[in-house]
């Protein structure tokens, strides 16, 4: 008996966390949504502003062609690939 009455309020407390809601997205965090519309446009400094805005992301990083990069993961940045032209190829968090 004693067991059960233990076991009980973990059993309750593990059903409840698995009912709670996600945590809330933080300030700075990079959010990929609204980041395809700007592939093809030039980079110029204005539309990096835009896209580092409407991702929420921090920090950006520009990746011109045959740069090389590390393969870190930061949730507060974006990375913004160009293609020759200056063009934006793709932008993705990260």
């Amino acid at each position: 008996m004693r067991r059960t009455a233990l076991l009980t309020p973990l059993l309750l407390l593990a059903g409840a966390s698995a009912c709670a809601p996600p945590p809330p997205t933080q300030a700075g965090t990079c959010h990929d949504e609204a980041l395809a519309g700007f592939a093809g446009n030039e980079a110029t400094p204005a539309a990096l502003a835009d896209l580092q805005r409407a991702s929420g992301a921090k920090a950006m990083r520009v990746v011109q062609p045959g740069m090389m990069v590390t393969m870190d993961f930061s949730p507060e940045r974006v990375t913004v690939q160009l293609a020759p032209g200056n063009r934006i190829q793709r932008a993705s968090c990260g």
